[in-house]
């Protein structure tokens, strides 16, 4: 209680939704426990994704996203309001997020990014998702709506090594099969591609 770097100075409201948030997440560990088809299961949830323009009335849940998520933040990129708001006057930069529901619940905005569009090429220089809803596809669904969206372009994404994500997002990468195209150092770029199997399967995961 004394400790100043463990005090919370402003409460959002997802921050009041987060008990209700992880009660949702138990359900459904408990309910994938019962089951080792997750396509399947998942297909049962109906989960709906919706992709929502970054604005003054969700500013703050996208810094306390980029802040405080870690394990899924292909760039690491801390972000504070200020600097969301230069990137969103930049042009040809977009900064999105992301909420999910299902059958269990809301459960808020979960993610988001930022890309770069360029005359051939896209770039997503930030791509982050909550731990919450890791393992549910989410991730392939919002890497191929912006494929879908930019299908005339080439969609590259970045990705920056450090200790605290080099553990879920190498993997993430080998088993979507994505190409390396440039690497220096602890940064690599990736080319993003899903084969038409994988965007079958995404597809009828999502309402």
């Amino acid at each position: 209680e004394n400790e100043n770097r463990f005090k919370k100075f402003i409460i959002s409201k997802d921050d009041l939704k987060k008990y209700r948030q992880y009660k949702l997440k138990s359900k459904f560990t408990e309910h994938i426990s019962k089951d080792r088809n997750v396509v399947s299961i998942l297909k049962g949830l109906k989960q709906k994704i919706t992709i929502l323009n970054c604005g003054r009335n969700n500013m703050k849940r996208a810094e306390e996203l980029f802040n405080k998520t870690n394990q899924f933040n292909f760039s690491l990129n801390r972000y504070k309001i200020s600097d969301l708001f230069i990137i969103l006057n930049k042009k040809n930069f977009e900064v999105k997020l992301f909420s999910l529901k299902d059958k269990f619940g809301d459960h808020g905005i979960i993610g988001s990014y930022v890309l770069e569009k360029k005359k051939d090429s896209v770039l997503i220089s930030d791509f982050i998702l909550s731990c919450r809803v890791l393992y549910r596809y989410v991730e392939q669904y919002i890497l191929y709506n912006i494929i879908k969206q930019n299908s005339n372009k080439e969609v590259k994404i970045l990705y920056k090594k450090t200790k605290v994500n080099s553990n879920l997002i190498p993997k993430f990468i080998k088993t979507q099969q994505f190409n390396l195209s440039k690497k220096n150092k602890n940064c690599f770029l990736y080319k993003v591609k899903f084969d038409s199997k994988n965007i079958d399967e995404t597809k009828k995961i999502f309402k």
